[in-house]
């Protein structure tokens, strides 16, 4: 539509996975979860955590402040990024993590 919204009219509706528990912490709108709530517990269930408004709204920050930093470094001083890959290698037991060394001397 030309004023930017869309309308959807639904003719069948398929719930693919009900809640059937209580879920621990309410995803509203309004940023009033984090004070109920202790940290801990948004943090184990970060995925329902970043539903919320204010958390979106970090999440397109921190994207945009990125973003400019990486065009500034760019088009200023002819910044290329480069991504190394980093090889590690756990215990049979998980007890350790070793780096593997990408090149041998």
């Amino acid at each position: 539509m030309k004023t930017g919204f869309i309308e959807v009219a639904v003719e069948h509706v398929q719930v693919l996975n009900a809640v059937r528990s209580k879920l621990p912490f309410l995803v509203t709108t309004a940023d009033d979860a984090k004070d109920f709530v202790k940290e801990e517990i948004r943090l184990r269930y970060r995925c329902l955590d970043l539903r919320r408004q204010q958390m979106n709204h970090n999440i397109l920050l921190r994207h945009k402040v990125v973003k400019l930093i990486r065009r500034y470094l760019e088009d200023v001083h002819g910044f290329v990024e480069i991504e190394t890959p980093v090889l590690s290698r756990s215990t049979p037991e998980g007890a350790r993590d070793y780096l593997v060394p990408s090149r041998v001397q």
